[in-house]
């Protein structure tokens, strides 16, 4: 269900649907395949789960908050675990291979990796990380109908820092559409970041 400036009506209701506001808690399946999610190797829980009285006892045990660090500064004390920013997946490993704790909080994701230990790994992670990813539907562009039935895949943004992937080969031809449509749009600087001169998996 995608909602369009004619589907919003009065009291921020979407139209055909007068007892949903908005904004709403989007469903999982609107941006995400549940079945390939189920089946790939990244482990998950709904968003709610330590919020759920039956997760009560992991809430009452202990926990380990990660926050980034500058390694000349880093130090840990009992409930807190210091991570140098952007650090190997080797470092990764190394600190919080020992850590027990049932729930591990990081401060900041998006500092935490900086980069895989190989180009293959780095390849892996997004290869399967796209492939989790559902498509926007549906537009009457004809490529897009051509290719996906009207579906605008979503596409996965390459990790900074890493060169070894940078878009899923098989999707190329959907970068380069939307690339094309922003351009027309008049919206360069997403056109260049969607078609610049290096898509696909890099063989350098």
């Amino acid at each position: 269900m995608g909602f369009f400036v004619s589907h919003i009506r009065e009291g921020c209701r979407a139209n055909d649907h007068p007892t949903l506001p908005l904004p709403y808690a989007c469903p999982i399946d609107h941006y995400l395949f549940p079945r390939n999610l189920m089946r790939s190797p990244f482990g998950h829980r709904e968003r709610g789960f330590l919020d759920n009285p039956r997760a009560a006892h992991i809430n009452a045990s202990r926990r380990v908050t990660v926050v980034p660090c500058v390694p000349a500064v880093c130090g840990s004390d009992s409930g807190t675990l210091s991570l140098p920013r952007g650090a190997s997946e080797a470092e990764l490993v190394r600190r919080l291979g020992s850590v027990t704790a049932p729930v591990v909080h990081f401060n900041d994701i998006e500092a935490a990796l900086g980069a895989f230990s190989s180009g293959q790994q780095s390849v892996a992670w997004h290869e399967e990380a796209q492939g989790l990813l559902d498509n926007y539907c549906c537009v009457a562009n004809p490529v897009f109908r051509a290719k996906a039935g009207g579906g605008v895949p979503y596409l996965l943004p390459p990790l900074p820092g890493q060169r070894d992937w940078l878009g899923a080969e098989r999707l190329a031809w959907a970068r380069e559409e939307l690339a094309r449509l922003f351009r027309q749009a008049g919206d360069e600087t997403t056109a260049a970041e969607l078609g610049g001169p290096a898509h696909g998996i890099s063989t350098a």
